[in-house]
Parts: C-alpha cells; structure tokens; sequence
C-alpha cells in the first residue's frame, strides 16, 4: 500500500508575511471584502444596465480593485511622505508601483462594464439612434395604417 503524498508546500506557506500587506492591508481579504461588497451595491445601483447574477464576478473583481486602490491611497496619505519611502535615497513606496496596476485592471474593468464616461456616451449613443430608428419605424406604421 502506498503512502498518501504531503500537499505541496505553497510559498506563502514557506515565506514570512510580506510587509506591505501588513502596513496598508491591501492584500487582507477580511480588510478588503466587505469594503468591495458595499462598492459592489453602490455600482450595480448606480449602472442600472448591470445585472448582478450574470455582472457579478466582474462587479466583484473590479469592485475587490477599487477597495484596494482605497485602501493603499489611505494609507499613503497617512505617511509622512506620499512618494518617498525612504526621501534621502530618493527610494518609492514599494505600494506605488502596486498601485499603478490595479487603477489599470480597474480602468479596463469600467471599460469592459461599460460604466467608464467613454463607453457609457458610445452606449447612450447607441440607444438614442436604436431609439429615433424605433419611433421612425412606429411613425411610418401609424402613417399606413392611417
């Protein structure tokens, strides 16, 4: 009979904790899940084409974004110098760079949710010429039938 195989270790297993998840709590989920649910409701109520069973994972992930994006802004504001880690050596909060990615995954999730400015005025544009199609279509029935 064979011996069971141990899991496999997995890194976070094997490393300490890493600092700047202990600083600004940025990569805590209980920290940073319920700040995404509320941001969840706040988005599916202000984008009434969204729908939260078939947007919902998206929803989720862009809304996990923003709460970590607000998380980190919070506490760079807490520290004596936004910027600079270390102001001497001329050394960058190692959370800027962090940062700069997620407020990208987090524009191109407004895009693909269509809730950015841009791709809400393309939609509306959409709707009002499906919408003047529509009335035009219902104006020349009322006109045969007339």
């Amino acid at each position: 009979m064979t011996e069971p195989t141990p899991h496999a270790l997995h890194l976070s297993e094997l490393a300490p904790p890493r600092g700047n998840a202990l600083t600004h709590g940025a990569f805590s989920d209980s920290l940073v899940s319920p700040r995404a649910r509320e941001l969840a409701e706040q988005t599916l109520g202000a984008h009434l084409h969204l729908d939260a069973a078939k947007d919902g994972p998206a929803i989720a992930r862009y809304c996990t974004l923003l709460a970590r994006i607000e998380r980190v802004n919070c506490w760079l504001a807490d520290q004596p110098d936004d910027v600079f880690s270390d102001p001497e050596m001329g050394t960058v909060h190692a959370a800027h760079e962090r940062l700069d990615r997620w407020n990208r995954q987090a524009e191109a999730a407004e895009h693909r949710l269509a809730i950015d400015p841009y791709t809400r005025s393309k939609l509306g544009l959409v709707q009002a010429a499906a919408f003047d199609l529509a009335r035009a279509m219902s104006d020349a029935g009322e006109e045969h039938d007339g």
